[in-house]
């Protein structure tokens, strides 16, 4: 347990990151100095049983990438919910969950882009100066033109696995099907667009 002077110290950080006055970057030296600031969401006594869930308060400081939009989005999550779940009145920021939820709209169902290739080669492409509406059909216009399919996409059976060859380019979808009557694995063909070569992905029903 903590005593009441570490207590209110690393609470008063966590307010000052949940309402937008210190930055992720000095929060994070902090979280990762200040062990309290942790014990704190773990010994929240309003805190479900979340243990497993992947950003989950015991794996948050293995996991998170704060440099990421969905790291970044996943600490305050974490901070932010402490705060909610024992009605503490606060101010709250929105734009690191606005951030994430971006890259979600941008993106069709059957995708799932690695955030570092969407910035590289979608969100550092964007034109200045475009409305939020603007920005997102720009996006979906620019991922539609990297990630082609033949006549349909795909409808993964577990996770979205499109493979992107090795000059950075997404291979094109060609069409899916099951291995055999008897086999429980769905086959999606893709073509690499330099080379023409097929790559088979597999996933299991």
């Amino acid at each position: 347990m903590l005593n009441t002077q570490q207590f209110n110290e690393a609470f008063a950080i966590m307010k000052s990151f949940v309402s937008g006055e210190m930055g992720i970057d000095k929060f994070w030296d902090h979280m990762k100095e200040n062990k309290n600031i942790l014990q704190i969401l773990l010994d929240d006594p309003c805190r479900p049983d979340e243990a497993m869930l992947y950003y989950s308060a015991e794996r948050l400081m293995d996991r998170v990438d704060i440099h990421t939009i969905q790291g970044a989005s996943a600490l305050y999550l974490a901070v932010e919910k402490y705060f909610f779940r024992n009605k503490i009145p606060t101010n709250y920021v929105t734009h690191y969950h606005d951030k994430a939820r971006f890259l979600l709209e941008i993106q069709p169902s059957w995708l799932d882009i690695p955030e570092d290739y969407l910035q590289d080669e979608v969100l550092s492409k964007m034109p200045d100066k475009l409305s939020r509406p603007q920005q997102i059909k720009w996006c979906k216009s620019r991922i539609k033109e990297l990630f082609q399919y033949d006549k349909v996409p795909p409808r993964w059976w577990q996770n979205p696995e499109w493979p992107i060859n090795d000059t950075g380019k997404p291979l094109k979808f060609m069409y899916q099907n099951k291995s055999s009557k008897e086999d429980s694995r769905f086959l999606f063909h893709f073509s690499d667009p330099d080379s023409n070569i097929e790559t088979i992905v597999e996933q299991f029903d």
